[in-house]
């Protein structure tokens, strides 16, 4: 709301933040909101967290704008680099593959469960486009930004916020913006996924 001024927006959680700005205990598998209702959809570090991700894609597909509608999913990405800094520093599973263990554990209805890779594998993985047609139908457009190799860190992340000089924060992100997409696909730790449907 404080960057996009002219457009009505919505702010949603699952849990109760205590903010009168934003509706709690919205369930992204089930929206409660008719058909057509929103243009766009924005997940920030929502879809790791889900027991049934395709589920929760399929209901914001049905909440979009049917002619135009775009989803927009912010996720932590798996790389050479954030791997081992997730795997460290971060309180959510982190891991390179998705088995039986982790199904398992999920199905715990615990929101702040997590594991890092949970997006690349849905979204970027050799099965994402089939799965995508299946969820979605065949006429979308996906585009997947890399971003921020060491700048997310130097933050501390969402949950443990540091005091990093504004200065230093801008130098990364402008270095971070010269790295080419086939360079960051390597090294970042955050990815922007888009679906035009």
């Amino acid at each position: 709301s404080l960057f996009l001024k002219n457009k009505n927006i919505l702010r949603t959680d699952l849990l109760d933040t205590g903010s009168n700005l934003v509706i709690p205990r919205i369930n992204a598998e089930d929206l409660p909101f008719e058909a057509n209702s929103f243009d766009v959809v924005i997940a920030v570090v929502v879809v790791h967290h889900l027991n049934n991700p395709w589920k929760a894609i399929n209901s914001i597909k049905k909440v979009l704008n049917k002619k135009s509608g775009k989803m927009i999913f912010i996720e932590p990405y798996i790389s050479f680099i954030s791997y081992p800094i997730y795997k460290l520093f971060h309180e959510e599973e982190t891991t390179l593959f998705l088995g039986e263990k982790y199904e398992n554990r999920r199905n715990q209805n615990d929101p702040s469960f997590g594991n890092q890779i949970v997006a690349q594998k849905l979204f970027l993985s050799k099965k994402a486009k089939k799965n995508l047609k299946h969820v979605i139908g065949v006429n979308f457009r996906l585009e997947v930004t890399y971003r921020d190799v060491l700048s997310f860190f130097a933050t501390g992340g969402i949950n443990n916020p540091i005091k990093t000089p504004k200065a230093l924060l801008e130098a990364l992100r402008r270095i971070e913006k010269r790295i080419p997409q086939k360079v960051m696909k390597f090294i970042s730790s955050r990815t922007i996924i888009e679906i035009t449907i």
